[in-house]
């Protein structure tokens, strides 16, 4: 959707370190199949950068329902969150 409708020339995810590995994976499938280039220097760009963990107050890993309620938020408040 990024790519082919909003036309972004770089996509860059910023996500907790626990979610590497399947982010990694993830764009190295779409280099495979075509829909990414193979050098993954070219254009459209889309990568992953690991920005520690994302820990609720109680110092435990937040945990996928509940980043997904927060982001919901977000959503239904009209936040717009985007990298430059």
């Amino acid at each position: 959707y990024r790519l082919n409708v909003e036309k972004l020339d770089c996509n860059i995810y910023v996500i907790d370190v626990g979610q590497w590995q399947h982010f990694d994976m993830l764009f190295k499938a779409f280099r495979r199949t075509g829909w990414l280039p193979k050098d993954a220097n070219e254009y459209p760009i889309d990568t992953h950068i690991s920005f520690g963990l994302v820990l609720s107050d109680d110092e435990n890993d937040f945990g996928v329902a509940a980043a997904k309620m927060l982001w919901s938020h977000f959503h239904l408040c009209g936040v717009t969150l985007s990298l430059l």
